[in-house]
Parts: structure tokens; C-alpha cells; sequence
């Protein structure tokens, strides 16, 4: 197949031909990754905005000890990857890799900026996106951005405490640290901090909360 071909049959697939009616396929590169490669680095300046055609991708988060830690790794095809920086005017605020073999369209910024003001459905599907990012996935990034790490794994802590009404619980560290955006090396710096100032105690990966009230206003002064 040629381009044009490969392009529409990505389209059709995931129902969204009307979308893209108005690029040009001279507009659209084809640009296909491995596992792991790279679509771009927080900091990057934004270029091109992606749609994923095939496979799926993982947002990254860089840790203060210079590591990074997947914030979301399980991006389905179908999705933009990039829009919210674009909106926003600034440089790429994560880090993107593929988690699996996959497909993206690259569309250079100037022409999304162009086609979005000409064509209604095109603006909608990146603006259906933006809306869900910023209430539903983007919720973590901000509190990420905006929690330190001791606060988020007091929060993630005490949901679990009120969620199951359990005091004692088992946890996955590896898990736990995915969801604080931390590595576990600093995950078990925060659970012994917490265990000197009585919130917690902990035997491995079980945990007893011996201060639900105050580890649940950590979040509260956050």
C-alpha cells in the first residue's frame, strides 16, 4: 500500500476519516517506533502534535534523582500526544516512549494550528481530548506537579485507609511507587520518616496506620 493507503486504513480503523479530511497527506509523516524509543523529552520544544495509530505509548516523569517514573503506561492508540502543550504554548512538559512497537502520524504545529480554525471537526476531536486530559488523566499530573512526595504517599495511604476502613493492609512497593510518581528507593525513605513520626508501622510490605487523621491532613495542607 502506498501512503495515502496505509494512512486511510489507520483512519477508518478508528473511526476517524472525517477528522483528518482536511490534511493533506503531504501534511502527515508516518513515523514508526520500537519498544522504548523516545517520541519526545520534557523540554522539547513542540514541533508537531501526534495522533497514535498503532500501539500504545507511556508518559514519564522525571524523579529528583534524576530517574523517571511512568505516570501513565498504558496510552491506547487513537489518542493526541502533545495537544495540551500546544494549547498551553510551552515545551513538552514530559517525557514520551513507546511501551510497545507502534504507528504515529506526526502533523507539524503550524498546520494543526491551521486546519483547527478552518475545520470544526478536526478542532473538536483535539479539543474532545484537552477537556478529558485536564478533568480526568491530567488530575494526576497536577498532583504531581503540585503535591510533594511525602504528601502523595500520605494521600495514596490514607484513600486506601478510608476506602477499605482497614487500618492494617498489604501493599505492592513497586505499585505504590507508580502511582506517588517516586522510585522505591525513596518510597521506603518516606514509609521510615512516617514511621518515626507515628503515622504508620510497617513489616515489609504490610502496613498499619497508627494516625489516619493526621495523615490525612497532609493532603488537606498540601
Amino acid at each position: 500500500m502506498n501512503k495515502e493507503e496505509v494512512i486511510q486504513k489507520y483512519l477508518e480503523e478508528l473511526d476517524m476519516t472525517e477528522e483528518f479530511s482536511c490534511l493533506d497527506i503531504k501534511d502527515i509523516s508516518i513515523e514508526k517506533y520500537k519498544k522504548g524509543q523516545y517520541l519526545f523529552h520534557a523540554g522539547d520544544k513542540v514541533e508537531a502534535i501526534y495522533f497514535l495509530a498503532e500501539g500504545k505509548c507511556r508518559i514519564l516523569n522525571g524523579t529528583s534523582g534524576g530517574k523517571e517514573i511512568a505516570i501513565d503506561d498504558d496510552i491506547p492508540k487513537g489518542r493526541w500526544i502533545g495537544e495540551m502543550e500546544m494549547a498551553a504554548e510551552i515545551d513538552f512538559f514530559h517525557s514520551v516512549d513507546l511501551a510497545e512497537d507502534s504507528v504515529v502520524l506526526r502533523i507539524p504545529i503550524h498546520i494543526v494550528e491551521e486546519k483547527m480554525m478552518q475545520h470544526p471537526p478536526f478542532l473538536r476531536s483535539v479539543c474532545r481530548q484537552l477537556g478529558w486530559e485536564l478533568t480526568q488523566s491530567g488530575q494526576e499530573r497536577v498532583r504531581v506537579g503540585l503535591l510533594g512526595a511525602k504528601t502523595r504517599v500520605a494521600q495514596c495511604l490514607y484513600e486506601r485507609y478510608m476506602r477499605t476502613h482497614q487500618e492494617s493492609f498489604t501493599i505492592s512497593c513497586k505499585q505504590t511507587a507508580l502511582e506517588c510518581c517516586v522510585s522505591v528507593r525513596h518510597l521506603n525513605r518516606i514509609f521510615h520518616v512516617m514511621e518515626t513520626e507515628g503515622l504508620i508501622a510497617r513489616n515489609r510490605n504490610h502496613i498499619r496506620i497508627l494516625d489516619g487523621d493526621k495523615l490525612g491532613s497532609m493532603e488537606k495542607d498540601a
